[in-house]
């Protein structure tokens, strides 16, 4: 009895604050905090179950948090966190899963340092960090650092001028930097650290596809990433840039990691629906 009497109350303030965290935060389909320091996957934290196998000779590093100059700069506290430091010939793949089948809300976040802009041939980098699917085609959304010198989330299949132009940020020698891409059903947005850079009105409804979701390259074959990246998410939702700004500011995966432990407790496995947002 005295146990109880101790539990329940625990269990009620916990639950309270996992109701706050709720609204904070939606539970994602894909979180890899690249935490492990060593070996060829990256497990994912959402408890879906969507791990990342590393391909090539990727390095594993200290994180944003563990990094002094995103300390001085963005006020954030340390911790042990690890990063993956991607480059040519170095990716990562998450076999597909129909719960990635995004067609009217989604976000794609992540920490990126990018460290180089490819060779110097006269001709625009493009480095990937994330992409639903080998080549632009259906069903691709795309979260891009560095694309004609600009961050650019794009998604297919939107209204013609949708594909490519939503480009907001210069990051290139900024350091570790927070960027997010968000699609609602209506509109697309971009944001740099917290703050919304760049925004198109693109009513429509996504394609889907079957294929494998990319870190760090197009397919294992192009627009390498030439950098670090931590702290990747994909949501089922377009977060607001209240919840975009929660990420940036170091504590979003504490509010995520509360969520899923209540998920898992009451046996949650279906990702979570884009309604209410």
């Amino acid at each position: 009895m005295r146990v109880s009497a101790i539990c329940v109350p625990l269990l009620l303030i916990t639950c309270v604050a996992l109701a706050r965290f709720d609204q904070m935060l939606p539970q994602p389909l894909l979180w890899l905090q690249f935490d492990e320091g060593d070996g060829d996957v990256a497990h994912d934290g959402s408890g879906f179950g969507n791990d990342a196998t590393l391909h090539g000779d990727v390095e594993w590093v200290t994180g944003f948090r563990g990094t002094e100059g995103a300390l001085g700069t963005l006020g954030l506290a340390p911790d042990e966190g690890g990063a993956v430091r991607f480059g040519d010939g170095r990716w990562g793949v998450v076999p597909h899963d129909d719960m990635f089948h995004l067609t009217e809300d989604m976000t794609v976040a992540c920490w990126v340092s990018l460290e180089g802009d490819g060779p110097d041939d006269g001709m625009s980098y493009q480095q990937a960090v994330f992409e639903k699917g080998p080549s632009w085609g259906a069903g691709l959304y795309s979260l891009m650092p560095d694309f004609n010198n600009n961050v650019l989330f794009q998604a297919r299949d939107l209204l013609e001028g949708c594909n490519d132009e939503l480009q907001g940020g210069y990051i290139l020698g900024a350091g570790w930097t927070h960027i997010a891409g968000t699609f609602d059903g209506e509109s697309i947005k971009v944001y740099v650290n917290g703050e919304l850079t760049d925004a198109l009105e693109c009513p429509g409804e996504l394609e889907t596809n079957d294929e494998d979701l990319y870190i760090g390259s197009r397919a294992g074959a192009e627009r390498w990433l030439l950098g670090v990246v931590d702290e990747l998410y994909v949501f089922s939702v377009a977060l607001k840039q209240e919840q975009v700004e929660h990420l940036f500011g170091g504590s979003g995966h504490k509010r995520v990691a509360a969520t899923l432990w209540h998920s898992i407790k009451n046996g949650l496995r279906n990702p979570p629906a884009a309604a209410g947002n």
